[in-house]
């Protein structure tokens, strides 16, 4: 009996080995299998395999985020690029930096006033206008690298306004503005954290790779340089300005709680099209034309425009125009002095300030004087009382 069991256990134990034995080598082949593509590519097509065809592999075979990530490895170590990394920053932090002061008009599409939307830098100094919630209202915000002054203008209305220091970098930048559309903003401007409108410092941060795959948009070569995530087609003949930007979102396969996930499938959630090129001198070409597609956002894709009414590339400019924003009579929230007041041209803030503010000085004076006064009257009563008891005594 002894023996029979230990002979039954023995045969589990080689089922159990032999079924662990193949699933491995089956997991072994699906890698090797998706790594031999990859190898292969240039032999079928003559170039190295894009990161497309990558993707399109790793949703077809069951590997793991180990897996997958050695085989992304991989897809770079095949490329051999026209540009290199080193050259491809160089050149595009040359053209960024030449871009000392900028001004321009646009219009955005999504605004519900199709109002036109300003925008004026030079550099750490800002003032922008930007329409509210109706056509009624107008929003100016400036700031001249030490104050931030906004103000609120509604028809028919009293202006308000404040003055405070500045708490957020990120507050003075518009998305949609054109520059930062293009990613030619410098955002050591403002000490901006967000690397989201420079495109020197996104491809810094996020492990990109330039690809040897070239594809032609709007007649023009492009260069293609991308991450998992990301994917720009950057014009050669344009110093690498961006005429595509295509971001995806990622499906992962169910993992244990704590386990890298893999990605099951990619998918694309925005694209950025730029068009009409205008040279603006240093190597800066900008968009005058500017589509942005969302296709995850809902049943069918949604499409934003923003078309250049007017723009400007180093322009001079006055530094009183970050200053001088808030008009006379405007309502003022001083954040600085704590204190509210009405603005005017007759004086100074200060003035304004002791005209609205009692002088505590002048009041404490007051009061020493009457209690002195006080003082005296009644000493002069007693005084008077006493001298005419002495006389009748």
């Amino acid at each position: 009996m002894d023996v029979a069991r230990f002979m039954l256990s023995l045969s589990v134990a080689m089922i159990l080995s032999t079924i662990v034995l193949v699933t491995n080598q089956a997991a072994g082949s699906e890698f090797e299998d998706a790594l031999g593509q990859l190898v292969n590519f240039r032999g079928r097509t003559g170039s190295a395999p894009t990161p497309d065809f990558y993707f399109s592999v790793i949703e077809r075979e069951s590997l793991t985020n180990e897996e997958q990530a050695a085989l992304y490895a991989r897809l770079v170590e095949l490329q051999e690029p026209q540009v290199s990394m080193e050259t491809l920053a160089a050149v595009l932090t040359s053209v960024r930096d030449s871009i000392r002061s900028f001004s321009c008009r646009y219009t955005y599409t999504n605004d519900p006033t199709a109002s036109i939307h300003s925008y004026t830098f030079d550099r750490n100094k800002v003032i922008f206008e930007e329409p509210g919630p109706s056509s009624m209202v107008t929003f100016t915000t400036s700031y001249d690298g030490d104050l931030v002054r906004r103000v609120v203008r509604e028809r028919g209305k009293m202006t308000n306004a404040s003055i405070d220091t500045l708490q957020s970098p990120s507050s003075l930048l518009r998305i949609y503005m054109p520059l930062c559309q293009a990613m030619m903003f410098n955002s050591s401007f403002f000490s901006m954290h967000s690397t989201a409108s420079d495109l020197v410092r996104f491809l810094e941060a996020n492990s990109f790779h330039v690809f040897e795959h070239t594809a032609v948009i709007d007649g023009s070569e492009c260069l293609l340089v991308a991450n998992m995530g990301f994917q720009f087609y950057l014009d050669m003949d344009k110093s690498f300005a961006v005429r595509q930007l295509d971001s995806f979102a990622f499906d992962y396969v169910d993992a244990d709680a704590g386990a890298p996930m893999a990605i099951r499938r990619r998918k694309l959630s925005d694209r950025r099209i730029h068009s009409e090129f205008t040279d603006y001198g240093n190597g800066v070409w900008l968009p005058l034309e500017m589509k942005l597609t969302h296709f995850l956002r809902g049943d069918e894709p949604e499409d934003e425009y923003i078309s250049v009414v007017s723009m400007e590339v180093n322009p001079e400019i006055d530094g009183s125009v970050f200053v001088d924003i808030i008009p006379n009579d405007a309502f003022v929230a001083d954040g600085t002095r704590g204190m509210t007041y009405i603005y005017g041209d007759r004086s100074s803030i200060e003035e304004l300030v002791r005209s609205n503010v009692p002088d505590k000085t002048g009041t404490l004076s007051m009061i020493v004087w009457i209690n002195v006064a006080v003082i005296v009257a009644i000493v002069s009563v007693f005084l008077v009382v006493w001298i005419m008891r002495r006389r009748a005594t």
